[in-house]
């Protein structure tokens, strides 16, 4: 518990000292018609398929002075995760393009920007550095760009929609799913213990 109250201290005081942004919403969800408050789904389409985008978005801020500029923020655990986030964004990152975008959309607003923000060690995640930004700006200002984007969320999607999940587990091995994508979809249950486990337990 004390961990939890320190780290929600931590993005208070952040918010508390962030001049530019304001916080509007927490946890907004988008594509979710059973929530009163839920946004639309965001719509991506093809001729090989719409693709309906749902979440929830830990935080949406407006710039303070200009409420044409949103940010979308999703909180991460620790500094490595959301530097990864950063690292790969627009590659196989896609949450916070995505929320920014759905924010944006329903907002009205003309620019849209995106954070990947741990809980812990905030200052480190805020010089995310020149990289994510021209990555930022790529996907955000080039029609091109956001093709490419909306290519990528299709190539995961459409497939899972037919029923094609890769890596599949394998029936002797269910180390080789600890890691892997597809893990908040999968029917096998999150905690499975193998037929050995078993057999020394029991022992």
């Amino acid at each position: 518990h004390r961990q939890v109250l320190e780290e929600v201290t931590r993005i208070l005081d952040f918010s508390l000292d962030d001049e530019t942004w304001d916080a509007v919403r927490a946890e907004q969800p988008f594509g979710r018609p059973k929530k009163d408050e839920s946004w639309a789904a965001l719509e991506v389409a093809h001729e090989a398929g719409v693709v309906f985008l749902q979440g929830e978005i830990d935080r949406v801020d407006v710039a303070h002075g200009d409420r044409h500029r949103v940010r979308a923020i999703d909180y991460k655990s620790s500094p490595a995760v959301a530097k990864d986030a950063h690292r790969k964004l627009g590659e196989t990152t896609l949450q916070v393009p995505y929320y920014a975008r759905a924010a944006m959309t329903v907002m009205d607003a003309q620019r849209a920007e995106g954070l990947y923000l741990p809980t812990r060690d905030i200052v480190s995640a805020l010089s995310s550095g020149p990289k994510f930004e021209a990555k930022w700006e790529q996907i955000g200002a080039a029609e091109k760009s956001r093709e490419d984007l909306d290519e990528r969320a299709r190539a995961i999607v459409l497939p899972i929609r037919a029923g094609n999940l890769l890596p599949r587990p394998h029936k002797d091995d269910f180390t080789v799913c600890d890691r892997c994508a597809y893990d908040g979809i999968c029917r096998r249950p999150r905690f499975v213990v193998s037929e050995d486990e078993a057999d020394e337990d029991a022992s």
